[in-house]
Parts: C-alpha cells; structure tokens; sequence
C-alpha cells in the first residue's frame, strides 16, 4: 500500500503518520504544490491539518481532481473543534474524519 500525506507541516499533523513507522510507503507532500510523477499513485490519501487551510476546500478538491486522486479513499485528520466548524462539508470531503492526535490502532482501522 502506498499513502500520500499531505499536511500543513505541524508536528501534531505528522502524528497522524506515526501508526505506520516505516512499515507502509508515506510519501508526504505540501497541499496544493505539483505532485511529481513518481507520487502520482497512491492507494489512499491522508490529510492531517491543524488548522484546515486558508485556501479553503474548493482548491484541494480541485488540486485532487486534477491530479486524478479524487476517487481515492481520502481520510482527513484534524482537532475535533476544528472539525466542528466544517462539520457538514468535511464529511462530503473525505472518507473518513479522525480527531488529532490520531491513535495508531485508530488510524489501521481506518485505512483498512
């Protein structure tokens, strides 16, 4: 299996990858920048944000169709009270939605 990351940089968004430890491929990549050929193929997306960007949805959506990943499993991480402010949308924007700090037990389960 092979994970595309992307998030905004934080320590706490890193923690989200801690449940693979070297076992899976993450390749981890800044939202929006070109996605080079070579991470064009991942099985599954995970989006870890502290804060959700500032660019908003509609251009990681975009982003995510033009790199055609949109049909991917997507899961976004985040701090429940960030969540809460884009409850609804979130949900029609990934697979599944995990609170920060993301457990590893949590995180298998969800990939899986």
């Amino acid at each position: 299996m092979k994970i595309l990351a992307l998030t905004d940089g934080s320590v706490k968004s890193a923690t989200a990858l801690d449940a693979f430890d070297g076992r899976t491929q993450v390749d981890m990549h800044v939202p929006l920048a070109p996605l080079p050929d070579v991470m064009a193929k991942p099985d599954i997306v995970i989006m870890s944000f502290v804060d959700f960007p500032e660019y908003g949805m509609r251009p990681l959506l975009e982003w995510l169709e033009k790199h055609e990943l949109s049909n991917k499993p997507r899961i976004l991480c985040m701090p429940k009270s960030v969540a809460r402010q884009f409850s609804a949308s979130v949900r029609l924007f990934a697979d599944k939605l995990l609170p920060l700090p993301v457990r590893a037990d949590v995180m298998l389960d969800a990939v899986e």
